[in-house]
């Protein structure tokens, strides 16, 4: 629909509901306004759910709310006969979200209503609604978010949580922190439906690496972060450690950061300005010219190049709900992960990855040890990324819309 309620791609097309013989045909609505050319973690997910849950062969058909213009993304799914829009206009998001989405969302008359990446809007209320919680963040380490963004989560939590027939989460860790903060629920009104790499990852040709690392003037051996800039993700101490073993004299690969710029980043700038003002002038004194390239937010289509070019991942975050990155990375070839040392990292990538406490000097230690490490084999890491479809938890969310 444009606006509030015309439909779109659906000129002369009759709908189940017109047909008798097709009202058995689920009618789902998913909330994707909060897609567009810029995603991080929770609209990835939405937006490989949503198409996972298309391309199975079940007896739905699907409305998809997204924010003033289709996203070049989605425009694919406009060849599905099963698949419709409705466009949603507006500028602030807040507005848009919380006033306009439940008007627009009720008058579609959906038989299930799905919000696969923020909470379900306060003034939404169905009983057959379902609704994504991927972390618990907003209450365990809430000083890593604008306060106001932390309270906004909560309430907008506890709202799911009340409305939905059931609520999905993306692993177990995260199942067990909503039942410590939300008491009483079953692990039956949860649904885990687990992340998981792109179905068609291979790595890439060295011509795509090459043109992803000249896009991004990289150099030719670099070890990749790869995450939203926020303060959860525990980048300072990454640089900072990073920073101190150069200083030291130790001869590290270049650091490259990418992702968009999040929020509350004052020390994590402080510490990106120290490592680009001790960049070396005279390369001929050097082995590597620079230490750090910070890229910004990457397009999905550069992603398999920018991974598969990176002779390591680090992935330093003090907090998840899944931790997806380092999975990818996996999917793409690179074989030396390093991860946090934390319980849901550990159920992701098993001993396929090096793992760290949360201490500069076990980080310093663990980044000298990459230098000499050769890396997880291809067969290994190939089992681990197969141990998670995006398949399987569509699968298990539309069991639970039954």
């Amino acid at each position: 629909m444009t606006a509030e309620g015309i439909r779109v791609n659906q000129k002369n097309k009759k709908t189940e509901r017109d047909d008798p013989e097709k009202r058995t045909v689920l009618t789902v609505a998913v909330d994707l306004t909060a897609l567009g050319d810029r995603m991080s973690g929770l609209e990835r997910y939405a937006y490989r759910i949503t198409e996972a849950l298309i391309r199975m062969n079940t007896k739905a058909r699907f409305i998809l709310v997204v924010r003033n213009e289709i996203p070049e993304i989605l425009r694919e799914w406009s060849s599905f006969s099963k698949v419709s829009f409705c466009v949603i206009k507006g500028k602030n998001k807040l507005f848009l979200n919380q006033l306009r989405l439940p008007v627009v969302m009720m008058k579609l008359k959906a038989d299930r209503y799905l919000f696969p990446a923020f909470p379900v809007p306060l003034h939404f209320s169905h009983p057959q609604t379902y609704g994504l919680i991927a972390d618990m963040a907003c209450y365990e380490c809430p000083q890593t978010m604008k306060r106001r963004s932390a309270l906004f989560f909560q309430k907008g939590y506890t709202h799911t949580v009340k409305v939905c027939r059931k609520v999905i989460t993306i692993s177990e860790t995260s199942r067990d922190r909503i039942k410590y903060h939300y008491g009483g629920v079953g692990d039956d009104w949860i649904v885990i439906a687990p992340c998981a790499a792109n179905r068609d990852a291979v790595r890439p040709e060295e011509e795509e690496i090459k043109r992803v690392r000249e896009k991004y003037a990289l150099p030719g051996t670099y070890w990749l972060c790869l995450c939203t800039l926020e303060p959860r993700k525990n980048l300072p101490m990454l640089l900072q450690a990073y920073r101190e073993l150069r200083d030291s004299g130790e001869m590290l690969p270049p650091l490259v950061l990418a992702g968009r710029d999040g929020w509350k980043n004052r020390i994590l700038h402080t510490e990106i300005d120290k490592l680009q003002e001790d960049d070396p002038e005279n390369e001929e004194q050097v082995i590597y010219t620079k230490n750090l390239y910070v890229t910004g937010a990457v397009p999905e289509e550069d992603l398999p190049g920018l991974y598969a070019g990176a002779e390591c991942f680090i992935f330093p975050s003090r907090y998840e709900g899944f931790g997806l990155p380092p999975l990818e990375a996996q999917s793409y070839g690179v074989r030396k992960i390093l991860v946090s040392d934390i319980e849901v990292l550990r159920n992701v990538m098993g001993n396929t990855a090096f793992y760290f406490k949360n201490d500069p000097e076990d980080l310093k230690k663990v980044l000298l040890q990459l230098k000499i490490w050769q890396g997880c084999g291809e067969n290994k890491m190939a089992r681990n990324v197969e141990r998670f479809s995006w398949e399987d938890s569509a699968r298990k969310i539309w069991e639970a819309m039954q």
